[in-house]
């Protein structure tokens, strides 16, 4: 039986500015929430292009909520985890990090330390439902 993995992408931004987050606070509209009401496996994939006087790091914050909901009140005050996305300068660079599913919905701001911008930064999730016997 073949396991049933799908793909979804979260975030789409052709430009982080430079000591900025996106969304502004959890629940904003630029990043998909995650339902992972009935899921088994998550993983999510960060990436992007950073210049060449790149000097930080991006991080994706995982905010997670019992209720999920587009206002930051529905949503955790503090990370349930979070992961850098490594600068070099002048490269695209990718990282997937798994995520524990106990939380029932979760979203991600991501937050550029650099003082430059990040160009073409995509977050996709990757996500395997419970089967039904």
């Amino acid at each position: 039986m073949a396991i049933d993995k799908t793909i979804e992408e979260l975030l789409n931004e052709g430009t982080i500015a430079a000591s900025s987050t996106v969304p502004a606070s959890p629940g904003g509209t630029e990043c998909e929430e995650i339902d992972m009401t009935t899921s088994s496996q998550l993983a999510l994939t960060l990436e992007g292009s950073y210049p060449a006087g790149a000097n930080g790091d991006v991080t994706a914050h995982v905010r997670t909520s019992p209720v999920g909901g587009t206002t930051a009140a529905e949503w955790d005050t503090i990370d349930y985890c979070s992961f850098d996305l490594d600068y070099t300068a002048a490269a695209r660079v990718q990282i997937t990090k798994a995520i524990w599913c106990d939380p029932l919905y979760a979203t991600v701001v991501l937050t550029n330390a650099s003082t430059t911008p990040v160009y073409n930064v995509v977050l996709t999730r990757t996500l395997q439902d419970v089967e039904p016997v």
